[in-house]
């Protein structure tokens, strides 16, 4: 047999192959950024393409729309939107963000499709239905991917560009959609929500798969309660001032909706697979994150819907609104990045304090005013700049304090309360319009801004207060956590010594490294278990590789140690002669133990020209230098009487092998000739 050689190469391309994971992962992290970030501002896009409609559509099927029935536009996306919504968070958060996405991108652009080429009022209303519907599914699957794909450091961030995201579609649509209306009707509003919804479902096929937390759907009772509960609350509360805020049809449908859904709320806290999460309401900031949705969609809302109307009651062509409009938008823009890079310093409290008041301010400046002038842009701006910063610090309270199997389900909760906050909001703002509370010229608009100023500093109040009751709260809790560890206090009767600073395990993923100090002698306090957003998921398959070269590693030390044994003792055996002592200690120790089998492996790459550059037929494993691995063949029977298990080794198994009378890769005890097996091999130890 040609000379043999054992060893483990390192290869030369696994640095370049790390560099091109790297590169790999950010694309694919752009990905999901630009998918996740476009489904929001394409939903923004769209709402803001069926408000411009109204004001151009003049005819359709040859008769005029009715005056009475154009808010039916509206009705018919935000009720099946506000209704789905919690039940569509919950099923990304089961079945996969991305499979919910991907629907709900398509249900989205077949009915922006289908409301384009409308010829009935009629049909026109179930495509924009359909288009609510689409948008429950995919708003929150989107931004419970986006943050379940980005490292926890990045999350913030994640969430002001998502977002900001929607002030840029409504940008672009007030920017443009005049120019689309007058030279192409007001078809042309809807194409360009048809061509961006297909260039995003076709993208978002090359989104990474995420698999739901279980595989079982939720209860479909309780998401049938919840489901037409929150769209009959929705219902009554948008067309309370036609039927009649005292009427008894509006209180019948809002009652009757509110029951709905705590029936499904009690059912959820029963159920194996509840359509509610109620967990999410524990946790740190939901409560709050909820509330400041609900005072966003309270407040801009109606004042996105009076802003319009209120500017063309000054004189301004409906072609000069939307450059103002844009102005606001512009801000919801700038909002994103700049509340994405306070949050990590601040907090994201803070950014709900901050926009209340800046909305405060422009609302305040509103109604200061006493005729067009340029501080509206200014107005405009700050408005939309605390608008964006009252919305992304509502979803970073509320949603990144859930787990990551909750993402989506919390988003679904806050966009829900957003929109039901909207109604609201636009319901009283239409009641103030028409009884107006203040006196003088605009008295229904002014009246609308006295009460979004209202609204906004009783919310950045009481997020202030909440940010004095956390940092109390948080104080008093770490003072009793020093006193409920015994590790952090001295023992008695033992001197104390000046403590030293220990730097404490951390997420690689932090700025800052953390320091924890420790008295000299005492027990260093355990590290903190992280939560699960922080835990590295390894694919089985590399662990399966891992275990794989560990093993050729552990095979090739094995061959490489000295034969020797411990003091006054050697081993042999006459059942195994071709293996060293410490091998042969080994497979003794092994057979005393019934329950371990082992199984060892060692590969002598043979170096001789024939077979330097053969490669392995199908199916053989090959070790780390390129060679195929020995197979590995059974020794004889077990004897009568053996104490364990025989093990199975490698025919070439051992350095000695010639030692046993047979030829090299023969299995000891075994004829190469005959095949005749010898008689059963005799276990002994010899002591020194």
């Amino acid at each position: 047999m040609g000379h043999t050689t054992t060893g483990v190469a390192v290869l030369a391309g696994e640095a370049a192959r790390a560099r091109r994971r790297g590169a790999v992962s950010r694309s694919r992290i752009a990905l999901v950024v630009a998918v996740c970030a476009g489904t929001m501002a394409l939903a923004t896009a769209d709402s803001t393409a069926a408000v411009l409609s109204l004001s151009a559509m003049a005819e359709l099927a040859g008769a005029r729309v009715p005056a009475d029935q154009a808010p039916w536009m509206g009705v018919a996306y935000l009720v099946p939107f506000a209704a789905l919504l919690p039940a569509t968070g919950r099923l990304a958060d089961l079945l996969g963000r991305r499979l919910l996405l991907g629907l709900g991108l398509g249900l989205f652009t077949v009915s922006a499709f289908a409301a384009a080429v409308s010829d009935s009022w009629i049909f026109l209303l179930a495509a924009r239905a359909g288009q609510g519907i689409g948008s429950a599914a995919m708003i929150p699957a989107s931004l419970g991917l986006l943050l379940c794909e980005l490292p926890t450091a990045r999350r913030h961030m994640a969430v002001a560009i998502w977002s900001g995201a929607s002030g840029l579609g409504g940008l672009l649509l007030h920017a443009g959609g005049w120019w689309l209306a007058d030279g192409y009707g007001w078809r042309a509003l809807f194409m360009p929500s048809v061509a961006v919804g297909t260039v995003l479902l076709l993208a978002a096929t090359g989104l990474p798969r995420s698999r739901g937390s279980r595989g079982r759907l939720p209860d479909p009772l309780g998401l049938s309660l919840l489901a037409v509960g929150t769209g009959a609350a929705a219902l009554a509360v948008s067309r309370g001032a036609v039927w009649g805020w005292r009427s008894p049809l509006f209180a019948g449908v809002l009652v009757g909706g509110l029951l709905l859904v705590a029936a499904s709320v009690r059912r959820s806290r029963r159920h194996p697979v509840p359509t509610v999460d109620t967990s999410l309401w524990r946790r740190e900031g939901f409560a709050l994150g909820w509330a400041a949705s609900a005072l966003y969609g309270m407040t801009a809302f109606p004042l996105l819907m009076v802003a319009p109307a209120y500017l063309r009651e000054w004189g301004f062509a409906a072609a000069q609104v939307g450059p103002i409009m844009v102005a606001v938008f512009a801000g919801l823009v700038i909002a994103g990045p700049m509340a994405g890079w306070m949050c990590r310093r601040v907090g994201p409290h803070w950014l709900v304090y901050g926009g209340a008041f800046l909305v405060g301010g422009a609302c305040l400046a509103l109604l200061t005013g006493s005729g067009p002038s340029p501080l509206w842009l200014a107005a405009a701006e700050v408005l939309g700049v605390g608008l964006g910063t009252l919305a992304i610090g509502a979803f970073t309270v509320g949603t990144l304090g859930a787990y990551p199997s909750q993402y989506a389900s919390a988003v679904g909760t806050h966009m829900t309360a957003q929109q039901l906050g909207g109604i609201v909001g636009v319901a009283v703002a239409s009641a103030l319009v028409e009884t107006p509370i203040l006196s003088g010229p605009m008295a229904g608009y002014t009246s609308v801004f006295l009460a979004c100023l209202i609204l906004s500093l009783s919310g950045g109040a009481f997020a202030l207060i909440a940010i004095a009751l956390s940092g109390r709260v948080g104080r008093r809790a770490r003072h009793s956590g020093r006193a409920r560890h015994p590790s952090r206090e001295l023992r008695p009767g033992r001197p104390t010594r000046k403590p030293f600073s220990i730097r404490a395990p951390r997420n690689p993923r932090s700025a800052r490294p953390a320091r924890v100090a420790v008295p000299l002698g005492q027990a260093v306090p355990p590290p903190q278990a992280h939560e699960q957003s922080d835990m590295v998921a390894i694919p089985r398959r590399v662990l399966i590789g891992l275990r794989a070269a560990l093993v050729d590693v552990a095979t090739v030390a094995d061959a490489l140690l000295p034969p020797e044994g411990q003091a006054g003792e050697r081993f042999g055996c006459e059942c195994h002669p071709g293996l060293d002592p410490l091998a042969a200690r080994l497979v003794h120790e092994a057979l005393a133990h019934e329950s371990l089998t082992a199984q060892a492996e060692v590969f002598h790459e043979d170096t001789s020209p024939e077979t330097a550059t053969a490669l392995p037929r199908r199916g053989e494993r090959r070790s780390i230098e390129t060679g195929p691995i020995p197979k590995i063949v059974d020794l004889p029977e077990k004897p009568a009487g053996a104490p364990g298990p025989l093990l199975r080794v490698p025919s070439s198994f051992g350095a000695g092998g010639e030692s046993s009378g047979g030829t090299p890769g023969e299995t000891p005890g075994a004829s190469g000739a005959s095949g005749e097996t010898s008689s059963a091999p005799q276990h002994r130890r010899i002591d020194a």
